[in-house]
């Protein structure tokens, strides 16, 4: 990630998946508002990779370590998908957040 102002550049640096089951690089742009949320787009950049979509994240906690939202795109096999996305000052952080999500829609389901 790199800002410049309210705009923030993304870059994969990985695949979360291996190319034969799917996973592809991707780039994207996030703009950053009133100081607590992101809203912006991602796109594959490789060859004939059509996946691309949106996301949105906000600040859970005044403190700002960490962010969680949403990404909603189309698939590998054109269908919409959707699900939970975090971002941390640290990788810590992004992984706590992703931990406290899921323990509150365990909570949830009760």
């Amino acid at each position: 990630m790199r800002q410049e102002g309210d705009l923030v550049n993304i870059v994969a640096t990985q695949r979360g998946l291996a190319a034969e089951q799917g996973g592809y690089l991707w780039t994207g742009e996030l703009r950053f508002w009133d100081n607590q949320v992101l809203t912006g787009w991602y796109a594959a950049n490789e060859g004939a990779v059509r996946s691309k979509g949106t996301m949105y994240l906000y600040m859970k906690h005044p403190h700002g370590h960490s962010m969680v939202g949403r990404w909603v795109g189309l698939g590998y096999d054109d269908e919409t998908m959707s699900g939970w996305a975090t971002m941390g000052k640290t990788r810590e952080d992004s992984a706590r957040a992703m931990d406290d999500l899921i323990r509150e829609r365990e909570e949830d389901a009760g």
